[in-house]
This record gives structure tokens, C-alpha cells and sequence, in this order.
């Protein structure tokens, strides 16, 4: 901008290097700027950010629509006897005695956990770990039950008349009652 200042009269200006020196500030001006990957990156991120948010709206409307056909599939399928019940074994049996019932007979018009065996296998039960560890420990009883039956030629109703009493007579819950009959067995 300013060729005849006096500064450039200096001798650094006159030098062979300073000529070289020039000619790339010269060059680097009239270069085009590349930009930088970083701002690069600072321009693309809110558009990435938009395009996520829309993602997941979507993926969250696909979540509802499919949850709901789900839902209805199950009914439809409840309705037609093809899904198993969601049955939970009671809590609030305590004897030998209540354990049998709700095995054979069933609790309150509720079927019996022989019938939803016998329907259904595993899969009344499948899935729920709470669910697969208490009806695997009261498993102990009914196993027992039948073992005492068979190795003495009497009735299931007598075998588990005998094992009703044994139980109070250690005068323990049921679930120790049922640990005891699993270590039992293990060490036959």
C-alpha cells in the first residue's frame, strides 16, 4: 500500500532472501484459506445435533407404534389361549400342606401349578428370575413328596401328610424346610 515509504529503503528489503520471503506472503494472500478441520467440525456439529434429534423422534414414534401393536398382538393372542398366564406362586404359603394345594389344586380359582406345568412348561414361568427361584425350591417339596410315595407304596396325599409333619416338627418356614430337602437330596 505504501511502496515509496522510507522504510523500505532499509537493506534487510534489498536482500536476496527478503525477495523469496515476499514472493510467498504474496502467494499465501492470494491462495485461497483452506479451513481448518476444527472449524470444520464446529460447523457440522449442529447440524449432526439436529439430525440425531430427528433420529430419535423417530426411533421413539417407531417405539410407541410397535409397543402398541405388541400390546394388541398379546391380547389377541391371550384371548385365543396362545400366550401362557403371567401366574405368580403365592408368597403367603407357609406349610407343606398350602404348598401341595396350590400344586394339585390350585389357590383361590387360580390354576394349579401342576396344570400350568402340564399346559404350558417352563414358559408360564419363563423370563422371571424371582418367579424360576421360588417355584425351583418348592419344586424340593413336591420331589420329595413323590419320592416318599413311590419308595413306600402309599399315596401322594399320605406322602405329603408325612412331610407336613415333619416340617412342624422342625418347626421351620418353608423355605428353610425346602433348602433342607435340596441339601438332602444332594447328599443321596
Amino acid at each position: 500500500q505504501f511502496p515509496r515509504h522510507p522504510v523500505w529503503n532499509h537493506p534487510v528489503f534489498a536482500h536476496h532472501a527478503y525477495a523469496a520471503f515476499a514472493q510467498e506472503v504474496e502467494a499465501s494472500l492470494d491462495a485461497e484459506v483452506a479451513p481448518s478441520r476444527l472449524s470444520i467440525l464446529y460447523q457440522a456439529i449442529p447440524l449432526l445435533a439436529d439430525q440425531l434429534q430427528a433420529i430419535d423422534a423417530r426411533n421413539e414414534q417407531r417405539i410407541k407404534e410397535l409397543g402398541t401393536s405388541i400390546k394388541e398382538q398379546m391380547r389377541v393372542q391371550s384371548e385365543a389361549g396362545l400366550v401362557p398366564p403371567q401366574y405368580r406362586m403365592c408368597r403367603a404359603v407357609r406349610t407343606v400342606e398350602d404348598l401341595w394345594r396350590e400344586w394339585t389344586v390350585g389357590l383361590q380359582g387360580q390354576p394349579s401349578i401342576s396344570e400350568l406345568d402340564r399346559r404350558w412348561g417352563s414358559t408360564w414361568r419363563a423370563g422371571r428370575r424371582s418367579e424360576l427361584q421360588w417355584y425351583s425350591l418348592r419344586l424340593e417339596v413336591i420331589k420329595e413328596i413323590t419320592r416318599i410315595s413311590q419308595a413306600r407304596r402309599t399315596s401322594e396325599e399320605a406322602a405329603m401328610w408325612q412331610l407336613s409333619q415333619q416340617q412342624q416338627q422342625q418347626r421351620c418356614s418353608l423355605d428353610l424346610f425346602c433348602k433342607r430337602l435340596r441339601a438332602a437330596r444332594k447328599q443321596r
